[in-house]
């Protein structure tokens, strides 16, 4: 019996530990600079050099472009060594290459290679994505929770959630002359392997490239804007069988 009190005990203590971690990461993470609406900590020394600077300052044009930017809110991205982050994404039940937590704001990620502009998992060459595509994503899901969560849980779906961020986040690449919505709708169609190349040359899940192109037809193609797509609790089987109507 004591047995059993004493394990109870040092799992309660130890969740409890997790959750203060998981909302305070600066007390074991040092913080490196804060630059424009960005602070950044790390383990590791990072300058606050022109490649940094680029970065933050194109996700920051990217994130101006979200129906949610608030020019006062601030993000606090947290890197950590790549083992740590392995650690805290099998715990939490994800594969993400950064994540946002609810209730607190903050991203978290493996430490980001600024030069080449790419985030890693599992220290090879096939799982990267570029940080242009992560970081404005992850910004974008805290933007949402501002005017659409209840105690910090986003009040929107899943699909409508994911879409959004990615829209935002792939603006960039929409200006390219060759960019097809078609032509993609199209392979996606043809590929069920749940990681796809996607238009930075990286892997992304699935979902994330379908939920986008359904949110790219709603606002680009049909006119709405995203509280509209909200308020008419769009479903995107409907607009999946609607658009393989017109493409396929």
């Amino acid at each position: 019996m004591k047995y059993f009190k004493w394990i109870t005990g040092l799992s309660v203590f130890l969740v409890i530990l997790l959750l203060i971690l998981a909302h305070f990461p600066r007390l074991l993470v040092p913080k490196q600079f804060s630059y424009s609406q960005f602070h950044v900590y790390s383990p590791k020394k990072i300058i606050l050099d022109e490649e940094v600077i680029f970065v933050l300052d194109s996700v920051q044009a990217i994130l101006e472009q979200s129906d949610f930017y608030a020019k006062e809110q601030e993000h606090h991205l947290y890197f950590v060594h790549q083992s740590n982050y392995e650690s805290i994404i099998r715990l939490i039940g994800r594969k993400n290459m950064a994540f946002s937590m609810h209730g607190n704001m903050q991203i978290y990620s493996a430490i980001p290679d600024f030069k080449k502009r790419i985030i890693h998992r599992n220290d090879n060459d096939i799982e990267k994505m570029a940080m242009l595509q992560v970081f404005p994503h992850e910004a974008v899901h805290n933007q949402m929770r501002i005017p659409h969560s209840n105690f910090s849980i986003p009040t929107t779906p899943y699909w409508l959630n994911e879409g959004y961020c990615e829209f935002v986040s792939y603006a960039p690449i929409r200006s390219d002359e060759n960019y097809s919505f078609p032509d993609l709708w199209k392979a996606l169609q043809e590929n069920d392997d749940y990681w796809v190349m996607n238009s930075f040359a990286y892997y992304s899940p699935r979902d994330y490239i379908e939920y986008r192109l359904i949110m790219e037809y709603l606002i680009l193609e049909k006119g709405m804007d995203i509280e509209q797509i909200i308020q008419e609790d769009i479903q995107p089987d409907v607009i999946r069988l609607e658009i393989n109507n017109i493409y396929l």
